[in-house]
């Protein structure tokens, strides 16, 4: 399912205005294997030497106290800052939306960094494009369960049970809940412009088609019907519990 749940991420990122690496449906060559073919966002031919580096090794290099099993945002917005990163309130808010509405618990300090120009004397880091977006919409439930859990209850649990891989501080576990820690940003970092708005216009008519355009494909893995319902409560669900932790 993390095959999936790549492909449909990076389709609902166009959505969001977020900046996420196009992933593609793939199969290995002999024996047709499934899998995703994810782009590289830097190295390409003719342009500057481009350079990343995972937020980890900077957050160490600096000495920064880590917690691996919940990170902290409040640290991430400091390094952030520290590097002079460029329109950082927007990519944060973006991906914290963005993460809340595919249930993505697995943003950690490896999975976001900074890209860089070598040689050039300013901390200035950029933002990279928002990777590794597999472990998402619900992925570990198998497809014997998925008819249980459509059942409003436990569908709901786990709309509310879906986390951030950081809180606002480190070891913050409540704080890390995907719309209350979008709440918190909210409030903290955004003024009237707020680039989760984005997330909030997603349209059950949007999740239709793109569920709809899942099953078509005649793929090795394949998206089913009862994926599909799946996948699109999961979507209205989490998009209306981001706007109801806005106040929208």
């Amino acid at each position: 399912m993390q095959i999936w749940s790549e492909v449909i991420a990076y389709e609902l990122s166009r959505d969001l205005r977020l900046p996420v690496p196009p992933a593609f449906l793939a199969q290995g060559p002999g024996n047709g294997s499934p899998g995703v073919l994810v782009e590289f966002f830097y190295g390409y031919a003719l342009e500057p030497a481009i350079r990343f580096v995972h937020a980890i090794e900077r957050l160490q290099g600096l000495q920064f106290p880590i917690d691996y099993k919940r990170g902290s945002l409040k640290d991430n917005i400091t390094l952030c800052r520290l590097h002079l990163t460029p329109e950082w309130r927007s990519w944060w808010a973006r991906t914290l939306a963005f993460d809340a509405v595919i249930g993505n618990v697995d943003r950690h300090t490896e999975n976001w960094g900074f890209l860089f120009e070598p040689g050039l004397s300013s901390r200035r880091h950029t933002l990279a494009p928002a990777f590794d977006n597999g472990t998402s919409l619900g992925y570990i439930v198998r497809e014997s369960d998925l008819g249980s859990f459509m059942q409003p209850a436990r569908l709901r649990n786990l709309i509310a049970k879906g986390s951030h891989h950081f809180g606002w501080v480190a070891g913050d576990g409540e704080g890390a809940q995907h719309a209350r820690l979008c709440r918190l940003f909210r409030d903290r970092y955004l003024d009237r412009s707020n680039p989760m708005d984005d997330a909030l216009a997603l349209t059950d008519i949007r999740i239709g088609r793109l569920v709809d355009w899942c099953c078509s494909f005649a793929y090795p893995l394949p998206f089913t019907p009862a994926r599909g319902h799946f996948v699109a409560a999961q979507l209205r669900a989490r998009r209306d519990a981001l706007a109801a932790a806005l106040g929208a």
